[in-house]
C-alpha cells in the first residue's frame, strides 16, 4: 500500500510543479504586457512592475504581478478627479486564455500521451 501512496504523492508533486511552471510563464506574460499598457511619464511605474514566483497557498498555485510604487493603485483604479487607467487588470484579462494554455501545455509536457 505504501508503494501506491508513494506513486500518487509523486504524481501530485509532479503535477504541482507543472502547474507552477505554467503559472510562472503566465505571470511573466502578464507582467510584460502590463509594462506595455501602463501610462508612461517618467517610466518609474513601468520599471517597478514585477511578479512573485509561484507558490502553493491553501491548495492553489498562485503568483502575483504588481508594483510597489505608491501611486500604482491610483493609476490602475483612478482617484478623485483622475480617471482609472487599468494596466494590470487589462493585462490579466487579455492574457487569461494564454495563461490557461500555458498551464495546460506544461501539464501535457510533464505527462505526455504515450
Amino acid at each position: 500500500m505504501g508503494d501506491i501512496q508513494g506513486a500518487f504523492d509523486k504524481i501530485g508533486l509532479t503535477l504541482e510543479r507543472a502547474i507552477a511552471r505554467g503559472v510562472e510563464a503566465g505571470a511573466l506574460q502578464v507582467m510584460a504586457d502590463a509594462k506595455l499598457l501602463v501610462p508612461k511619464v517618467t517610466g518609474t511605474l513601468q520599471r517597478s512592475i514585477t511578479y512573485t514566483p509561484p507558490e502553493e497557498v491553501n491548495g492553489v498555485v498562485e503568483s502575483t504581478v504588481g508594483t510597489n510604487v505608491v501611486y500604482g493603485p491610483m493609476v490602475e483604479f483612478g482617484s478623485g478627479k483622475r480617471q482609472p487607467k487599468p494596466y494590470l487588470s487589462r493585462s490579466l484579462e487579455q492574457n487569461i486564455n494564454t495563461i490557461r494554455a500555458l498551464i495546460a501545455e506544461s501539464i501535457r509536457t510533464e505527462f505526455p500521451d504515450d
